[in-house]
């Protein structure tokens, strides 16, 4: 599956209730035919390698926690740590992972974030490179 990161234009926008808070995610990272998307929804303030994700599949939101490891300047590592499928989309799990590996690795480092928001390409790393490791 092709994804690309965008910044959600304002008018776009749609509020997700992502463990009990209500979210209204700026950027994210989508499938081509849109009927997948992930968005960064925070870190753990004791250990900031530690990542929230929502990923909105087929209307179901899905909490992912994942480990982002930066191994040098050039290769960034994600770990699944927990992934909350809802029980009425389980039977597919294995659909639903491979889709969470291709939006992590577009994903990458920040969601081009810096990239999205100042359309300068000096701060852009396109050398990296994004194992996943689930």
């Amino acid at each position: 599956m092709v994804f690309k990161n965008i910044k959600i234009l304002e008018e776009d926008r749609k509020e997700y209730k992502v463990n009990e808070i209500k979210v209204n995610p700026r950027f994210c990272t989508i499938s081509e035919g849109k009927e997948s998307m992930l968005f960064y929804c925070g870190s753990c303030y004791e250990d900031f390698s530690k990542k929230y994700f929502a990923f909105v599949w087929k209307d179901n939101i899905i909490e992912v926690t994942l480990c982002q490891k930066i191994d040098s300047k050039s290769v960034i590592t994600w770990d699944l740590l927990s992934i909350d499928i809802p029980q009425n989309i389980e039977k597919d799990r294995e659909s639903i992972i491979l889709n969470l590996r291709c939006a992590i690795k577009t994903y990458g480092y920040d969601g081009d974030v810096v990239n999205l928001c100042n359309k300068n390409n000096l701060f852009v790393n396109t050398n990296r490179k994004i194992v996943v490791n689930f």
